[in-house]
């Protein structure tokens, strides 16, 4: 016998002999319905036993004496002792006893039909589970959210929080968001086909999509076309590809690398550039006219901080608050009524000193951008569609707030709940995240973003965040939002635009 076989073996001999302990019957079980080998070698030990005792005996079966020479109870917790009739009977050595012949030709059609059952089910079983195992490590995606879509060909569930693996889809209308295991959003517009090649690989073969990669996992992810293949180094890009049309890639920020399949010639381009290839043609347009610059929290005087409202500050934390949580995110929450001290408001700053003067009164646009994650700090069950309010502090003289000890009671102007002194701080702009979203990016670009910059005067401009929509539990999630700890996410960010004078 083979030696791989020994344990196993063992096993089989005690169903045999009707001596199996609970574990040891626990064991078997494990070991015939993970391994084909293993089933069909414990499948083969009953046949031959089977044959062997047939040759061996002549005594009238019973119901009972059957199930106990086949071991049919083998995963049973209830082990009985022989009956005084009963000869136990092992793998390597077959007692003699008397003949049954006359009894033969009716144990034979029901010995093989027991066999036949045994070895389909086990063999099914493990089937089943190597192909569960199989189909859980190929799914690297979900449907997040979906808008008016109508899908056509596909085989593939495509209704919210449907999870993918390799699959080819038909959006015929719609916009479809789908978020990539590797913190990736790909947001595809009807109509449009593509295919999904693996965790970090797509084929638009017609129609637009975007990807937005929010953190370091998604780095390398690639997009290809029928003429260009796009690999992502951090950053957010859309992509058209229509028959008989150029292909075009426009880079929001970030950079990416283009790849022309015909020419094998690659093409980097940065936030702001686009570029188009087909139909014999080429051509990188980096708008000339426009300059895009970004500032963040965590340079020079910037700073980060949140505050809850039964906590002093943030080095005394709550027993049972992660400490990854409060130091890689901002925690924003408005609780339900009745849990008013579990209330929490970020706030942070971004330094203008690098910007010259003359640059902040002329850019054309500025956007503020936030990502936030998962901080499993509550339930998004208990918690709606929320929204929330970005703030801006008019006050000057408390932006040198301390972000080590700055707590529910130094925060400037803070208000009950949810709510600020207007006589500190400007409503700036509003954003929403959906219920169940685990990370994204979200961000303003209103007017009196844009009133509230130009309006500074000593280079260095305060925010504050505070949420809307109060949760409808206690156990209700605390939203974050990324600062400068987080190693993937990207904290607080001013993002200008200038048109350049001809």
């Amino acid at each position: 016998m083979q030696k791989k076989y020994q344990r196993l073996e063992e096993l089989i001999e005690g169903v045999l002999e009707t001596r199996l302990s609970q574990g040891e019957a626990e064991e078997l079980q494990s070991i015939v319905l993970t391994n084909g080998e293993a089933a069909e070698f414990y499948t083969n030990c009953l046949l031959d036993h089977a044959i062997l005792s047939f040759q061996s005996c002549d005594d009238e079966f019973d119901g009972g004496d059957f199930q106990k020479l086949f071991g049919v109870d083998a995963f049973s917790n209830v082990i009985d002792s022989p009956n005084d009739h009963s000869v136990p009977i092992g793998i390597g050595s077959i007692r003699s006893a008397r003949s049954f012949a006359g009894t033969i030709w009716r144990v034979l059609p029901l010995t093989a039909l027991l066999v036949f059952v045994l070895f389909s089910s086990v063999l099914a079983l493990f089937v089943a589970s190597r192909g569960n195992i199989e189909k859980q490590e190929r799914l690297f995606a979900s449907i997040a959210k979906t808008s008016n879509c109508l899908w056509t060909d596909s085989k593939t569930n495509t209704y919210p929080g449907s999870r993918l693996g390799a699959c080819s889809l038909h959006l015929v209308e719609g916009i479809a968001h789908l978020h990539f295991d590797c913190d990736v959003v790909l947001t595809v517009e009807g109509p449009c086909h593509f295919e999904l090649k693996g965790e970090q690989h797509c084929v638009l073969y017609s129609g637009k999509l975007s990807v937005s990669v929010e953190s370091t996992d998604g780095k390398g992810f690639v997009v290809e076309t029928p003429q260009t293949r796009i690999q992502d180094f951090g950053t957010k890009f859309s992509v058209s590809a229509f028959p008989g049309c150029q292909t075009g890639v426009f880079v929001l920020e970030g950079l990416v690398e283009v790849t022309d399949k015909t020419t094998l010639e690659k093409t980097p381009l940065r936030g702001g550039e686009m570029y188009f290839v087909g139909d014999g043609t080429e051509k990188r347009l980096a708008p000339e006219d426009t300059r895009v610059d970004q500032l963040t929290s965590a340079v020079n005087r910037g700073k980060e901080a949140w505050v809850i409202r039964n906590r002093e500050t943030l080095e005394n934390r709550r027993p049972g608050l992660p400490g990854y949580d409060t130091e890689s995110f901002m925690l924003v929450k408005t609780s339900c009524v009745g849990d008013e001290k579990s209330d929490r408001k970020a706030i942070f700053s971004i330094d203008l000193s690098s910007l010259k003067e003359s640059e902040k009164m002329v850019f054309e646009k500025v956007e503020l951008h936030l990502s936030y994650g998962m901080t499993r700090v509550g339930f998004s069950a208990y918690v709606a569609d929320a929204s929330f309010t970005v703030y801006g502090l008019i006050n000057e003289s408390y932006d040198n707030w301390d972000e080590k000890t700055i707590d529910w009671s130094t925060f400037p102007g803070n208000d009950e709940r949810n709510q600020l002194q207007p006589s500190y701080w400007k409503p700036l702009g509003t954003f929403m995240i959906m219920q169940g979203s685990s990370s994204g990016t979200v961000h303003i670009d209103s007017q009196m973003l844009a009133d509230f910059i130009r309006s500074d005067t000593n280079g260095l401009v305060t925010f504050a965040v505070a949420r809307d929509t109060a949760a409808t539990a206690i156990e209700g999630l605390a939203h974050g939002f990324a600062n400068r700890y987080h190693g993937k996410l990207l904290p607080p960010r001013l993002r200008f635009y200038w048109r350049n004078q001809q």
